[in-house]
């Protein structure tokens, strides 16, 4: 069986491109068996509207100059190609299409561009990209398990994965915090803070992440449910 190829895509104006951009790619790179690592510059970023831009022209010379050593880094214009197309979502939609259903792509973004992601356009969308897993769940399919099944293999799965990442975010969050109030500002001020855990807070927490991960998951997951057979059937066969 053909090996899927792994593709990471990460947007952004980069202008200009540095190096925190360039270790981003080399560390996710390993991180994620990626096969290639792929830069899209955008031609006018809809969040950076009204601000001074350098050209698209100077801001791809500058990312093939930054990454000509670098075999596994390249450079997509197609965002710089065509003025219309501003939004990430339709970016990934096209490479999607492009790379077709047999390799898996993966979205690379800052915390910056995450912190306002609920402003982007169709940013459920862009987050959980039903057809994403298709190419996974189509096998399963094929040996008899409905997609009712399927859907709900999904959301335990997407329900799964937010409770391991609370659970090991807020014992993280809690021992920088401690870290920053015990040491480093003992080390800076000479005084230190009192440190209280409020448990019944960090509970509403978990609670908040785990719906906003059921209501990020209830759209795909339904699709997947009413999918046409035909449809799995294309992906199971690399038709799509």
């Amino acid at each position: 069986m053909e090996q899927r190829k792994r593709i990471a895509i990460y947007g952004g104006t980069f202008d200009p491109v540095h190096s925190a951009h360039l270790e981003i790619a080399r560390r996710v790179l390993p991180l994620f068996a990626i096969d290639e690592f792929l830069f899209v510059p955008a031609r006018v970023a809809p969040h950076k509207m009204g601000r001074d831009v350098t050209s698209a022209l100077h801001r791809y010379a500058m990312l093939a100059l930054a990454t000509r050593t670098e075999p596994r880094l390249s450079i997509s214009t197609f965002e710089l190609d065509e003025p219309e197309r501003q939004y990430t979502v339709e970016t990934l939609s096209y490479f999607r299409s492009h790379f077709g259903e047999s390799s898996d792509l993966f979205f690379v973004m800052g915390a910056d561009s995450w912190a306002e992601i609920t402003t982007w356009r169709q940013w459920q969308r862009l987050l959980t990209l039903a057809n994403s897993r298709l190419p996974q769940l189509a096998p399963l399919w094929a040996i008899g398990v409905t997609r009712r099944k399927l859907a709900a293999i999904e959301l335990t799965k997407t329900l799964s994965v937010a409770l391991l990442t609370s659970l090991l975010a807020v014992p993280l969050g809690l021992l920088v915090a401690w870290c920053l109030i015990a040491i480093v500002n003992v080390k800076a001020f000479g005084w230190r803070l009192p440190f209280h855990v409020f448990p019944l807070q960090i509970v509403e927490l978990v609670a908040v992440a785990l719906v906003a991960s059921l209501l990020a998951a209830l759209l795909p997951v339904a699709r997947l449910a009413r999918m046409q057979p035909a449809n799995l059937v294309k992906v199971f066969a690399n038709e799509r």
